[in-house]
């Protein structure tokens, strides 16, 4: 259950503690990361109406299948590190409930904490 880093100097509580406080700050990541997909998509995704588009256009505008492909490439990539994120945070998950699990049982876990 203990790290390289945790050595013999900390007990296992302190080590569930730690792993508490890392599985929340990857929550908070996770929100953040939401909260940033959510504004990324409403400034990338908004479709601008017919007669605004042409506007634009003549105003040295990209036209919008330009805009549209830029916007797809922004989506695929933030979609990339939010689909890494969330294997991570899913990680953490399952790496809490079988410390979790192994308290009930009163089995101390013996997996290395990456």
């Amino acid at each position: 259950m203990k790290s390289a880093q945790a050595g013999k100097r900390m007990s296992d509580r302190d080590i569930i503690a730690c792993l508490v406080e890392r599985y929340e700050r990857a929550l908070v990541v996770r929100q953040r990361l939401d909260r940033n997909l959510s504004q990324l998509a409403d400034t990338l995704g908004v479709k601008q109406p017919a007669d605004t588009a042409s506007a634009d256009e003549h105003d040295g505008a990209a036209p919008a299948s330009q805009q549209d492909d830029e916007a797809s490439h922004h989506t695929d990539v933030s979609g990339q590190v939010i689909a890494r994120q969330a294997r991570r945070i899913i990680e953490l998950e399952q790496t809490f409930a079988q410390l979790r699990g192994g308290m009930r049982q009163g089995k101390p876990h013996r997996r290395s904490v990456v």
